[in-house]
């Protein structure tokens, strides 16, 4: 097993876990080699659990959208939850890979929410139209829905598409407000609003193989 030893003025030993899997042990400046071995071996199994829980995590490392561009998503080992977007990445810090997908999806709805509502006040306006509700909710198999009450869902998963693609997803549930159908007078208002709404259906079918195989 590596190891890094840094001895400082501290009165007790600690071992450290870093998330890339570096163990580090912290000593005592006069703190022995034998010390130190005796110390590895006492907590011998914690030390392979978490190596374990860490190799496990950087398994699953891969990517993830954002606004229609791939990021690379890194998850750390972290006691203290939290998302991070970089320029070119996605720092999840988590203390297992469930608690990973609870924090990316939690971000992932604020980040939904804080597009997706905007696009519904515009949109509303134009439409002289007005839902019941609005909820952002954690479902895979549809990006949005609407039933007969005017209740408006869309999933978190949006936040993963191109703007100009959450805002036809924003467009084609609040058409369904006037026509809870797919018939040729729901198309035609689809198509005065946002004539550009066939760019937005070919991304999302030209992308919905990686899009159905990301982490979360």
């Amino acid at each position: 097993m590596q190891y890094q030893v840094i001895k400082s003025k501290r009165k007790t030993m600690a071992i450290v876990i870093k998330p890339d899997g570096m163990v580090v042990i912290r000593a005592p400046l006069k703190t022995t080699t034998k010390n130190i071995s005796e110390l590895i071996n006492k907590y011998q199994h914690w030390i392979e659990r978490k190596l374990s829980q860490i190799n496990n995590i950087q398994k699953h490392n891969t990517e993830l959208y954002f606004l229609g561009r791939a990021y690379q998503l890194e998850m750390l080992e972290d006691k203290f939850s939290n998302v991070e977007l970089g320029i070119n990445t996605i720092k999840s810090y988590a203390d297992s890979i469930e608690e990973h997908k609870i924090k990316l999806i939690d971000w992932y709805k604020s980040q939904a929410k804080l597009l997706v509502m905007p696009l519904l006040d515009k949109y509303q306006k134009l439409l002289a139209l007005k839902s019941q509700s609005i909820k952002i909710t954690t479902a895979k198999g549809r990006w949005g829905s609407c039933n007969s009450k005017g209740n408006l869902c869309f999933s978190y998963r949006v936040a993963m598409l191109p703007e100009f693609v959450i805002e036809y997803i924003v467009i084609h549930e609040l058409c369904h407000l006037r026509h809870l159908n797919h018939s040729s007078l729901f198309w035609e208002l689809v198509a005065s609003t946002y004539p550009q709404y066939k760019s937005a259906e070919k991304w999302l079918k030209t992308h919905r193989y990686i899009l159905a195989n990301l982490f979360i």
